[in-house]
């Protein structure tokens, strides 16, 4: 007995020590800049209602965030999928790095991919940390023009999990916002997501997004389709 619990807590352990590999945003290298935009924004939120979610309806349109690269879609695609399943009839919107995007729209796992770019990712430290250089007002300008959609649901996916995804679902429009709140910003969000630390994988850490809807997990991800034209060229 005593050996087994030995185990089990080594084995938990294990599990938060990955965890904290996994789950530690970057954001936290500027947690005092965070704070600082956090006791700024939250005024502003109350002006635009509450941040609890209403009992889901029809869901036409859907946006998913994720600002990275090729790699970072194939994590994704398993969450694709089963968003696909659970709304079949939705239009589903990719938001992040448009030539990652092409992929998934060839595969018919999304229907619009716009490409985003995010001052964190595109600027050097000087303009992260400006607020009014002309890389954050392009943002603003951006993501402000998202909001004539009209997005149903939206979802803060990918390696961020973090107060930037959530403020850009949040500035987006969308009605339902689905997303984590251990790196900040969850004020901004209507349904808060809590992390599975025996499952900190990010391809994991997508699929929970659904889970914290009440969706069933239809797939766990499939093999990748590749087209006769791709493996003609491959072989050539």
């Amino acid at each position: 007995m005593s050996r087994e619990s030995a185990s089990e807590r080594a084995i938990s352990a294990n599990h938060k020590q990955v965890a904290q590999i996994f789950l530690r945003p970057t954001v936290w290298l500027n947690r005092a800049i965070i704070s600082i935009a956090e006791m700024c924004l939250r005024p502003i939120t109350r002006l635009f209602g509450s941040n609890i979610a209403t009992p889901s309806g029809q869901v036409d349109k859907i946006l998913v965030f994720d600002p990275g690269g090729l790699g970072d879609m194939m994590l994704l695609l398993p969450f694709l999928q089963n968003l696909r399943a659970c709304f079949p009839g939705s239009r589903v919107t990719l938001l992040g790095n448009i030539s990652a995007g092409d992929y998934l729209l060839e595969c018919g796992m999304i229907d619009e991919s716009i490409e985003f770019r995010v001052p964190w990712r595109h600027a050097s430290r000087w303009k992260r940390l400006n607020p009014f250089s002309l890389c954050w007002l392009r943002f603003l300008g951006n993501v402000f023009r998202l909001r004539k959609q009209r997005f149903d649901l939206a979802f803060a996916a990918g390696w961020g999990g973090d107060f930037r995804g959530n403020l850009v679902i949040w500035l987006a429009g969308a009605e339902r916002r689905v997303g984590y709140a251990y790196g900040r910003g969850g004020f901004l969000l209507t349904d808060i997501a809590q992390p599975d630390l025996a499952h900190p994988h990010v391809a994991d850490r997508n699929l929970h997004l659904l889970d914290r809807m009440g969706l069933p997990l239809l797939s766990h991800g499939e093999t990748l389709t590749i087209s006769p034209e791709d493996e003609r060229q491959a072989a050539e």
